[in-house]
């Protein structure tokens, strides 16, 4: 999961038989986590993790495009993007609340890079 922070999604989901990998750029977050749960906590920036290409079958984030978005013309949202693609065999899915005609620019640009 891109930026974990301390969200339970990733221990439910864990629960449920999935095998999650977080990243946070927040140590301190890291640190509480790992505490937390017997899941994997890792330090990273997710617009440049240190993954190989395809490492995992889905890739999920819930929250940190929206964060990355805030600032009006910033190229992290699309850093982020392709960086989830690069590292997703299958599947990348980013829950997001913004709204789509300032979304859709980003998104597209990666279908174009990545495919559908």
């Amino acid at each position: 999961m891109v930026g974990c922070g301390n969200s339970t999604l990733s221990g439910d989901m864990g629960g449920n038989g999935y095998n999650v990998t977080n990243i946070d750029i927040s140590d301190v977050v890291i640190d509480q986590m790992k505490d937390k749960t017997g899941q994997d906590y890792l330090l990273m920036d997710a617009t440049k993790t240190f993954f190989k290409d395809q490492a995992f079958d889905f890739v999920l984030d819930k929250g940190t495009f929206d964060a990355l978005a805030c600032q009006a013309g910033s190229a992290l949202p699309s850093a982020l993007v392709r960086e989830m693609g690069r590292i997703a065999k299958k599947v990348i899915m980013i829950i997001t609340h913004g709204k789509q005609s300032a979304r859709s620019p980003v998104f597209n640009e990666a279908l174009e890079e990545y495919g559908e």
